[in-house]
């Protein structure tokens, strides 16, 4: 068993924690605009905060130190963060599915990619590039347990193929951002699914 980098397991507690909003969702939220409206309001802010680090030097330096334990070098030197691709993702997923869709897509993302990059580098088995199959099975199992879980309506076929799907696209090397991808694809895969069974 290898040691996760500390940075990593920062940025996967944010990950995890952002499982509040799915669930936030479909406990206390009837309507999707209520959701929705916050996540966009965080989102401005967000990438505000993105366009003022960038902009700004003696800001950068102070945003850069605050965050230090959970950027990227990429995200150091302006690139956008994790954390603003989270947030956009979850906006998108949320306005596009219904909320039996929207929800395990989410929870797919925030769990399981968080377990999916932290077991997949303290137990690197079967590499892809940069990830591991063994984190991405673990991802899968987790957060379709999670799923299960919480699940009202959707069948647990559907939850199973979004399951496979989102870890799929975890672990494929793709240009567009996995915080994007994962949960709109698994949506897609489980809205399709859906109308078949």
């Amino acid at each position: 068993v290898k040691r996760v980098k500390k940075n990593e397991l920062f940025r996967k507690a944010v990950h995890l924690f952002a499982s509040i909003f799915p669930l936030f969702y479909i406990s206390f939220f009837e309507e999707k605009q209520i959701i929705l409206s916050f996540l966009v309001l965080l989102t401005i802010f967000s990438i505000t905060i993105e366009i003022l680090r960038n902009k700004n030097n003696r800001l950068k330096l102070v945003f850069n130190y605050s965050f230090n334990s959970m950027l990227r070098e990429t995200e150091r030197n302006g690139k956008i963060t994790g954390a603003t691709w989270l947030l956009i993702g979850l906006i998108i997923t949320t306005y596009i599915y219904p909320k039996d869709i929207a929800v395990p897509a989410m929870i797919f993302l925030t769990v399981g990619d968080s377990f999916a990059a932290i077991i997949g580098k303290a137990i690197p088995l079967g590499q892809i590039g940069s990830k591991h199959i063994s984190g991405s099975i673990a991802g899968l199992f987790i957060s379709l347990i999670v799923v299960l879980i919480i699940n009202q309506n959707i069948s647990i076929l559907v939850l199973f193929v979004g399951a496979i799907v989102a870890m799929f696209i975890e672990i494929i090397p793709l240009r567009v951002n996995d915080n994007i991808t994962i949960p709109i694809i698994s949506g897609f895969a489980m809205q399709a699914m859906n109308e078949l069974v």
